[in-house]
């Protein structure tokens, strides 16, 4: 307004007799005398909740104790470094663990947990620090589990805010909620942060790379109340198969059908390839264990040396006496003989490098006995011409078609209803 009526413009709730200037009015009526109204589908499900009900939020702590190294351990058997950092991976199962050996304080609990350091419960948990051992093979780790109370988490307070009788923060009533909705998908899928893919609904993309269908879900405060987001996904990902099949699939080497002679260039070749993945070992019993891949060995099975050692530092060896003698605490051997001396495994691939699953110390296990863990995520950059087009039809789909799947998904008995 000019400078002349700026004196005019008040507060609504000033004194009655000063005039306050408002905005001229469209002459359509704001808009509505050329508009018509639509009917909007949106994929947005309303979320009911009690607002009576507590959620109570605590801080998780795991750390690794100490790492016994099982009998005949060496440079060949995984397991002998000490790694500080728990896995995501690993601190699921020390939760796990804690929970499933004292029933007294959490038996038939359901909780949130992130997978990292906020875990949210309907009720009051048992503070304090759970000691529990995790088998490795042959290794026995041993982790301590904290539980620290954090807040109690009203959930009258979201309410009010989306009855719009209050301006209070809700952020930690949405986060705890997100955690808790998302603990029973993340259970049953992949989960890759807010979005859940099934293994069972693969399309082969070739080059050892899987694309699996999912949907992503996110918890949003709206006008009509709390609604949960749901959406259909698409994500590409490695097969989980043994690495030297990969190898054939990727580079199509064809290792199954005759040994082959690897120069320094293809080894980098590999190593680039292999390097910072994810496998499990077939030659022990421990399916829930990953290991990442953090080089190749620079000689073959066969030809790759080191030194053995027994538990107490003493050779294997006796005397004519029959007694152990500690005069060679040490021998050397191959990779090739320790895996079939340990574990009766005859090397079929014994020409080809091993991979270093130790960022420490050289801890070699050869390809053939190495399998890619589930859920690792594939670059979309690194997909070839033929296998992106192939991803943008699975992803590129009619709406109608997009409504139906997301409808299957809140459906489905892995949904995120359940």
């Amino acid at each position: 307004p000019p400078t002349s009526q700026l004196s005019l413009l008040r507060l609504s709730g000033e004194t009655s007799g000063v005039s306050v200037l408002k905005p001229v009015d469209r002459p359509d009526s704001g808009g509505t005398r050329c508009s018509r109204s639509i009917l909007l589908l949106a994929n947005h499900f309303r979320v009911e909740f009690d607002p009576n009900r507590s959620i109570y939020h605590y801080d998780v702590t795991v750390a690794s104790v100490k790492e016994n190294a099982g009998e005949g351990s060496s440079t060949a058997a995984l397991g002998t470094g000490t790694n500080a950092r728990v896995s995501k991976s690993d601190t699921r199962l020390v939760v796990k663990r804690v929970f499933a050996d004292n029933p007294r304080f959490f038996s038939a609990l359901q909780v949130g947990y992130d997978g990292e350091k906020s875990m949210y419960s309907p009720r009051p948990l048992q503070e304090g620090s759970y000691t529990v051992k995790i088998s490795k093979g042959t290794d026995l780790r041993e982790y301590k589990c904290t539980l620290k109370f954090a807040a109690k988490i009203d959930l009258v307070h979201l309410y009010k805010y989306l009855e719009r009788s209050t301006t209070a923060t809700i952020e930690n009533a949405i986060q705890a909620l997100e955690v808790v909705m998302r603990e029973y998908p993340a259970n049953c899928r992949i989960a890759r942060g807010r979005n859940f893919y099934s293994a069972a609904e693969v399309t082969d993309l070739g080059s050892g790379v899987k694309a699996l269908n999912g949907f992503f879900q996110s918890l949003r405060p709206t006008a009509q109340g709390l609604a949960l987001n749901v959406d259909f996904s698409v994500m590409t990902f490695y097969k989980s198969i043994p690495v030297i099949d990969f190898l054939d699939q990727n580079l199509g080497l064809q290792l199954n059908s005759a040994p082959v002679c690897m120069n320094g260039y293809e080894m980098r070749k590999w190593e680039k390839i292999l390097k910072g993945l994810k496998v499990r070992v077939t030659h022990r019993n421990t399916n829930e264990v990953t290991y990442t891949i953090f080089g190749l060995s620079k000689r073959s099975a066969r030809e790759e040396t080191f030194d053995l050692f027994d538990v107490r530092g003493r050779s294997s060896n006796k005397n004519n006496a029959g007694s152990t003698t500690a005069r060679n605490p040490k021998k050397a051997t191959t990779i090739e003989k320790y895996f079939y001396d340990q574990y009766k495994v005859q090397l079929k691939y014994w020409y080809l490098p091993c991979l270093n699953l130790s960022k420490k110390s050289a801890t070699y296990v050869p390809m053939e006995l190495c399998v890619l863990a589930e859920g690792q995520r594939f670059s979309i950059e690194n997909l070839s011409k033929d296998a992106l087009k192939w991803l943008r039809g699975l992803t590129n789909i009619n709406p109608r078609v997009r409504l139906d799947r997301i409808m299957q998904i809140v459906s489905s008995h892995d949904g995120p209803w359940g």
